[in-house]
C-alpha cells in the first residue's frame, strides 16, 4: 500500500512539473461525418449503444445473489462502474452529435468516472479492503475534478494522469498483489482492449481511408464496449480465489 501511495505521489508531482497540455485545434475534426436518418456523425453516435447495454447488464447481475463478491458492500463500487458505462452512452452520443468543447465536457466526465471507479475497485479487490474503501470517493472526486480543471483552465494534464493511472496502475496491482477473486487474465484482457481502443482513436483517419467503411473512432467505441462487456462477464464467472499453495511440502506424519 505504501509503495502504491509513493508511486501516486510521484505521478502527481511529475504531472505538476510538466507544462500544460492543451487540446489540439483539430480535435473535433473526425474522419467519418456521415449522417444517417437525420443523425449527424451517425456511426460515432450509435456506436455508443453497447455501453448502455453492458451497463444495464452489469446492474442486473449485481442485483442478484452471487458468489462473485466476498463482502456485500463491494457491489457498491462496482455498481458505480456500471452507472458510469450508462452515462458514457449519453455523454459520448451528445458530444458526437455536435462536437465542440462544451459537449466534450459531458463526454469526458463519465469517462473519467469509469477510469477512477475502475481503479478504485481494483485497489479494493487487490490491495486493501479498508484502504480501498477510504480512497474510493477521493478517487472519484479526482477523476471528475480533472475534467472540471480542463474545462476551467484548458489543461489536460490531470485528465491524462487519470487515464494513465488506470491503464498502468491496474496491471501493476494485478502483478504485485495476490487476488481475492479468479480471473486475472480476463482483467488484463480488459485493460489490453482499452489500450487497443485508444490506438484506434489515434488512427481515426487512416482507418477510415482504408475503405471508407468505418473510422478509427467508431472502432474505438466498439472495442471499448467489448472491454466493458468482458468485465461484466468476468463478474458473472469469477469466484473467490483459493489460498495460494505452499511451495514447501508438508512434514511427514510421525
Amino acid at each position: 500500500m505504501l509503495l502504491l501511495a509513493a508511486l501516486g505521489v510521484a505521478a502527481v508531482g511529475l504531472t505538476l512539473c510538466l507544462p500544460p497540455i492543451h487540446q489540439k485545434a483539430d480535435y473535433h475534426d473526425f474522419a467519418d461525418a456521415r449522417a444517417f436518418h437525420g443523425i449527424p456523425n451517425a456511426l460515432n453516435v450509435l456506436s455508443n449503444l453497447p455501453f448502455f447495454v453492458v451497463g444495464a447488464m452489469g446492474l442486473k447481475i449485481l442485483a442478484r445473489p452471487s458468489p462473485s463478491f466476498l463482502e456485500k458492500w463491494e457491489r457498491g463500487p462496482v455498481a458505480v462502474v456500471m452507472v458510469a458505462f450508462l452515462l458514457v452512452t449519453f455523454g459520448s452520443a451528445v458530444y458526437h452529435w455536435n462536437p465542440n468543447d462544451r459537449t466534450l465536457f459531458w463526454d469526458r466526465l463519465p469517462l473519467a468516472l469509469v477510469f477512477s471507479s475502475f481503479l478504485g475497485v481494483t485497489l479494493i479487490e487487490r490491495v486493501s479492503l479498508c484502504g480501498g474503501a477510504l480512497l474510493f470517493l477521493p478517487f472519484l472526486a479526482a477523476g471528475l475534478g480533472s475534467v472540471v480543471y480542463w474545462a476551467v483552465a484548458g489543461d489536460l494534464r490531470f485528465y491524462v494522469l487519470v487515464q494513465a493511472g488506470s491503464i498502468l496502475g491496474i496491471p501493476a496491482m494485478i502483478l504485485l498483489f495476490p487476488p481475492r477473486y479468479t480471473g486475472d487474465r480476463t482483467l488484463l484482457l480488459v485493460v489490453a482492449l482499452y489500450g487497443l481502443a485508444k490506438t484506434f482513436e489515434l488512427l481515426d483517419v487512416p482507418v477510415y481511408r482504408m475503405g471508407h467503411l468505418v473510422s478509427g473512432h467508431t472502432l474505438k467505441h466498439a472495442v471499448g464496449g467489448l472491454a466493458a462487456w468482458t468485465y461484466v462477464r468476468l463478474l458473472q464467472r469469477r469466484r473467490p480465489a483459493r489460498a495460494p499453495q505452499s511451495l514447501v511440502p508438508p512434514a511427514p506424519q510421525a
